[in-house]
């Protein structure tokens, strides 16, 4: 976009990398983000214990979509939380 101002950090670990991108200008809309609506994508951290950083991260206020939960005994132990703007992002714990 022609005179667009960006905040761009770069978050990296080895070989991965995450690109996180801010239009400072010009300032966009912000849409409904129900995560069915399409193009409405997140991001998952994996972590070894879900249950502590869920409490760590609720006593912070981080706005949870429901506590630690496992779709089936086979499946990640996982929660969903949102970011300020309304993104959401998801802890996983693998089985082990």
């Amino acid at each position: 976009m022609p005179s667009a101002r960006l905040k761009i950090p770069h978050l990296t670990l080895d070989s991965f990398r995450l690109e996180l991108i801010e239009y400072v200008e010009p300032k966009g809309q912000k849409p409904p983000l129900p995560t069915c609506n399409v193009g409405v994508a997140h991001i998952a951290f994996n972590t070894d214990d879900v249950q502590a950083a869920y409490e760590a991260l609720n006593t912070k206020g981080v706005t949870f979509k429901g506590e630690p939960t496992r779709a089936a005994p086979d499946r990640p132990l996982a929660c969903y939380f949102v970011d300020p703007d309304g993104i959401t992002l998801e802890l996983n714990q693998l089985p082990p």
